[in-house]
């Protein structure tokens, strides 16, 4: 993770049996707001599905909501 922020998952653990698929919601703290994924997954929604059929590194990132 990047910036400041936390990652919801569906499931519970660190282990999953291939073919799980797990929702991860990125929730960004007050004052940030989530810009997108890296690593195993892309994109700039915070809410994704992610499919276990291998080992996963997925990094949220979050970015400061700058005042103009």
């Amino acid at each position: 993770m990047s910036g400041s922020g936390t990652v919801n998952k569906s499931s519970q653990g660190n282990s999953f049996t291939k073919g799980t698929v797990v929702q991860l919601t990125a929730v960004p703290s007050d004052g940030w707001q989530f810009a997108s994924w890296e690593g195993d997954a892309s994109g700039t929604s915070s809410a994704i599905s992610v499919t276990m059929n291998n080992n996963k590194n997925v990094r949220a990132i979050f970015k400061e909501i700058s005042e103009s």
